[in-house]
């Protein structure tokens, strides 16, 4: 069992604790009740150093939506997901502390604002108790939908739909969205729309990819299109094509392309989200 406490990032505490607790013993372990930031803790742990084993999360509603608002660390989450090292379920907790709870024992986590610690424990009925209660709570409680994609996919699909350059364009968005202040500002079809029109792509390409990979719908591409264009962001010039209507390939406009010129895309993006 882990028996130091340290004053650490939040990310820290509990990456020490999920390694430490990451033996080959085949019960289960849970992250009970996590708050928002040990919600966004786990998104950012290092997979391969701590979640080798399965990592069950009972989270409250309120807080498990949280990463639907904030798409860098949803889309982190999903990657955990889709790889089978963290699953997610919801469940009425109110006064439960934060904590992991494992085969070895109990390690309570505790927070004061950005410092972080965890404080194990040291009463063997009351950890047999306390890995009961999750295994009941676990079968009772409903699986939750993280809907956003994982980031490896969407990378995937993206080097493959729409080519290396877009991909590394949008590499540079979440560079942005990582290093905003309140990441909720950050909305990755704008993001999307902005850096394609950098590259002068055919919007039917990406609102195609985009619905295909998970993103967003079409028709959620065509109204942020709309949006941007009615800002003066972008602009279309129609695409003729063999067969059927023309399409409309996405450009800046003069504005913005000297803001690309001036501050480079992540100027760009970062005034998008404004």
């Amino acid at each position: 069992m882990t028996t130091e406490t340290r004053s650490e990032p939040p990310v820290d505490a509990l990456e020490r604790v999920l390694s430490a607790t990451d033996g080959a013993d085949e019960q289960s372990r849970y992250l009970l009740n996590p708050t928002r930031s040990y919600v966004f803790a786990l998104a950012s742990t290092d997979e391969t150093a701590s979640l080798s084993r399965p990592l069950r999360v009972l989270g409250r509603r309120a807080v498990l939506r949280e990463l639907r608002q904030d798409f860098l660390m949803g889309s982190r989450t999903a990657n955990l997901v889709d790889a089978g090292a963290v699953s997610l379920r919801e469940a009425e907790l109110d006064h439960e502390t934060p904590a992991v709870v494992a085969p070895d024992g109990v390690h309570a986590l505790v927070s004061v604002e950005d410092t972080a610690g965890s404080l194990p424990t040291n009463h063997p009925e009351f950890e047999s108790d306390a890995r009961t209660a999750c295994a009941e709570l676990w079968e009772t409680a409903d699986q939750y939908p993280l809907r956003t994609p994982a980031l490896s996919s969407l990378r995937r699909s993206m080097t493959d739909d729409l080519g290396q350059e877009f991909r590394d364009g949008f590499e540079t968005a979440l560079e942005v969205a990582a290093s905003l202040r309140d990441r909720t500002a950050f909305h990755e079809v704008r993001a999307a729309l902005a850096v394609a029109a950098e590259r002068e792509l055919l919007h039917y390409d990406v609102s195609r990819w985009g619905e295909d990979s998970g993103l967003a719908s079409t028709a959620s591409f065509s109204r942020h299109k709309t949006d941007l264009e009615a800002e003066g962001v972008i602009e279309t010039e129609k695409e003729p094509v063999q067969m059927g209507r023309p399409r409309q390939r996405l450009l800046l406009t003069d504005e913005y392309r000297a803001v690309v010129e001036e501050e480079g895309l992540a100027g760009l993006v970062s005034r998008v989200m404004e």
